[in-house]
């Protein structure tokens, strides 16, 4: 699968904490829709400036009847600050398609219902399962 890039209009940017932002820009692709487990490439800096490589921010949500993509964020270094200082109707420029993301699975009442949670870092795994219900 290509990857699709495009500018974007930015909608709205909110500090939702200290150090955490969250960006709505509105997307233009409906043939693109983005998906759980995904991420994009956010970069509104020329190329030829620092830093060198665009940001990867995974998606935090999507509304497909108004074309509104969202991305929760950590003000963290450099390109983060950048992003930061992002006003609703500036513009980026977004690289999609980078990876597949993750399907998601509809059940039914009576199916049982596994939940899995991957925590840890630097190649550690922790898995919890649990039965709806709470089993």
């Amino acid at each position: 699968m290509p990857a699709t890039a495009c500018e974007v209009k930015v909608l709205a940017h909110t500090v939702v904490a200290p150090n955490i932002r969250l960006l709505a820009v509105a997307w233009p692709r409906a043939d693109k829709a983005p998906h759980a487990g995904q991420f994009f490439m956010l970069r509104c800096w020329p190329d030829t400036a620092a830093p060198l490589l665009s940001r990867p921010i995974s998606v935090h949500s999507w509304d497909a009847a108004t074309g509104t993509l969202e991305f929760l964020y950590e003000v963290r270094g450099q390109g983060t600050r950048l992003l930061a200082a992002l006003l609703p109707g500036d513009t980026l420029l977004l690289l999609a398609d980078v990876n597949r993301g993750i399907a998601l699975q509809t059940f039914e009442k009576a199916d049982p219902i596994f939940a899995e949670v991957f925590a840890g870092g630097e190649g550690q795994r922790e898995e919890t399962r649990s039965r709806a219900g709470g089993r």
